[in-house]
């Protein structure tokens, strides 16, 4: 469904489910979209729907504040998995807030461990050959996994210790892209 759609579409219908976030007919409106499963989850103060058919899901978050969403991905291999980092740094909390599900976004997990407490993490990549290989930009430099995420490292490699605020991987070149602070940088690898 949402695959066939142009760009404007997709557009359109991702902010009509996030406006049906906040609606009390959410699940009459999101089944009207097509979408067979709704479900609603609500803890620790954020909240969330699901939206599912059989080829799409989308989640839809709200109440989440003060934390901010810096960067959420779908793997690249497994529909079922996903990626999302966070931030609190405006409310000092500067600790690495990075989860994954493995389930269509029913259970998150913490995907932190190598990354060191006062690290604000800001966006992720997953390579596009090996599923297992993931990129993280911080606020201090690279990580990068090679195990989707459950143990990270510094990649300082002719890194600069500064905040990595955007990365990508040029499939065609298959070189990684980093944005230093306005400065873009390319890796070869």
């Amino acid at each position: 469904m949402i695959k066939e759609k142009t760009l404007k579409e997709r557009s359109l219908l991702f902010a009509k489910l996030a406006e049906l976030a906040y609606s009390n007919d959410a699940t009459k409106q999101a089944k009207k979209l097509g979408f067979t499963t709704i479900e609603f989850y609500n803890k620790d103060g954020a909240q969330a729907w699901r939206f599912q058919n059989k080829t799409d899901l989308v989640i839809a978050c709200w109440g989440t504040e003060p934390t901010a969403f810096n960067d959420i991905k779908a793997d690249l291999f497994d529909k079922q998995i996903a990626y999302i980092a966070l931030d609190n740094h405006k409310f000092g909390d500067y600790q690495p807030y990075l989860y994954k599900t493995t389930d269509g976004g029913k259970k998150w997990t913490s995907i932190s461990d190598g990354i060191p407490d006062g690290t604000l993490v800001w966006r992720i990549v997953q390579d596009h050959i090996n599923p297992n290989l993931l990129f993280l930009g911080t606020e201090y430099g690279v990580y990068v996994s090679l195990n989707k995420g459950e143990k990270w490292h510094k990649f300082s490699s002719g890194v600069p210790t500064i905040p990595v605020r955007d990365l990508a991987i040029q499939k065609r070149e298959n070189d990684l892209v980093l944005e230093l602070q306005n400065i873009v940088v390319k890796l070869l690898f």
